[in-house]
């Protein structure tokens, strides 16, 4: 698969949108990560070397850059350094196996939403 765009609608009520793209063509700029809310939006811009945190809302129409960019690579330091953590001190991880199920669940039921055209629950 190269392209999904799905509808999520959690227990809770509120309603997502989630997209993912994998192209090998040359596409134009656009955000990497984007949430919407009520007060505005958070973006986290394009590239490998991109990727600053703004803020869009009534007072920062144009973005208000409140994160410097730290770079592709550096954005999986957290990740690594818990892994070591976990590895060489026998912590236990920041997210569990029961997270990592979840990730997974929410893929399948994206695939079985693709061919059935209709609502799949994740936990079912």
């Amino acid at each position: 698969e190269s392209m999904v765009r799905s509808l999520v609608r959690f227990e809770s009520g509120k309603v997502a949108t989630f997209e993912a793209l994998m192209a090998e063509a040359v596409m134009a700029p656009q955000p990497w990560w984007r949430i919407n809310g009520t007060k505005g939006e958070i973006v986290i811009e394009e590239g490998l070397e991109n990727g600053a945190l703004l803020l869009y809302n009534a007072e920062n129409r144009h973005g208000l850059r409140v994160a410097e960019p730290l770079g592709y690579a550096n954005s999986f330091g957290p990740e690594l350094r818990d892994f070591a953590h976990v590895v060489l001190d026998g912590a236990e991880p920041a997210a569990d196996a029961a997270y990592a199920l979840g990730e997974l669940r929410t893929a399948l039921a994206l695939y079985r939403s693709a061919e059935s055209g209709q609502w799949e629950s994740v936990w079912d």
